[in-house]
């Protein structure tokens, strides 16, 4: 396991999820974006889970516990997995990707208007995969899950753009399997910050004091004061912000998350099934 150690490097302003509209949380969370989007009602996908899960109060409920989580000082345990070598002792191997950075296309016109660039100089997409076997700290073997965390990386202007993401949960959940052992290490938060770390201090001279140009948005902003903001913070996508910082502020320093924006990609309000994007932005707390 990891030493706990504090980079002033690890400047992390932002992040963007492309949303997948799989969860009923999420859909009635962008519902409530719709008519300032000037888009038709959300399309909903067939899925013979939907009604098992969270509801929008439901949502609303968790986000604001996890802002608790990130502004009071107690009741968030840090996370102990913070070195490459821990994620790879519990089973996960990277990889990075060459000629993907060809999937932020459709985030470009958005980039624009924020003053940031995704110039393969400034950009990494790197996948963790759990792959292998591991012994987790109560001397049991975890199998593979096969789960994938895929994102694309830019320490220079402090931001993720969360890409392709299934934890170990979600494959031992569709392959049926009961009881699943897990590995020490199986949540986005840990591999993320794992990588955001290793980018960050491997260009430590470029990351500490860049930043980006702050332009109008393309879409639709709502503080986490905001029933909306604090659904959307409720949905996996932004839980998995809200656990990162709250577990690793020895890192980050004491964050919060002020506002979310949720745009989507498509100019045609006729359009039955637009693709959707969720902004959460990152401030110091108290600043």
């Amino acid at each position: 396991m990891g030493r706990i150690q504090r980079f002033t490097s690890l400047v992390l302003r932002f992040l963007i999820f492309h949303l997948a509209l799989l969860l009923p949380a999420e859909v009635l969370a962008l519902e409530s974006f719709n008519k300032s989007l000037n888009t038709q009602p959300l399309y909903i996908p067939t899925s013979n889970h939907l009604s098992k899960r969270d509801t929008y109060s439901d949502a609303i409920d968790k986000g604001l516990n996890y802002l608790c989580f990130l502004e009071f000082p107690f009741g968030t345990r840090q996370s102990i997995y913070t070195t490459v070598g821990d994620l790879e002792n519990s089973g996960w191997s990277r990889y990075s990707t060459e000629g993907g950075l060809t999937k932020l296309d459709d985030l470009e016109p958005a980039f624009n208007r924020l003053g940031l660039t995704h110039d393969p100089a400034d950009v990494e997409l790197i996948f963790w995969t759990h792959d292998a076997r591991s012994t987790n700290a109560k001397g049991q073997t975890a199998p593979p899950s096969e789960a994938a965390y895929s994102n694309f990386f830019n320490p220079r202007h402090g931001y993720i753009v969360a890409e392709n993401n299934y934890g170990p949960a979600y494959w031992f959940e569709e392959e049926g399997i009961q009881n699943p052992i897990y590995a020490d290490v199986t949540y986005w938060s840990d591999v993320v910050f794992v990588e955001w770390q290793f980018q960050a201090t491997q260009r430590r001279g470029d990351t500490a004091n860049t930043r980006g140009t702050y332009r109008p948005w393309p879409g639709v902003s709502v503080p986490m004061s905001d029933a909306a903001g604090l659904a959307m913070l409720g949905t996996p996508n932004g839980r998995g912000v809200a656990w990162l910082l709250a577990t690793h502020k020895e890192q980050f320093g004491k964050k919060t998350i002020e506002s979310v924006t949720v745009w989507s990609d498509s100019g045609d309000p006729n359009d039955p099934q637009p693709l959707y994007y969720a902004y959460f932005v990152i401030v110091p707390l108290g600043g």
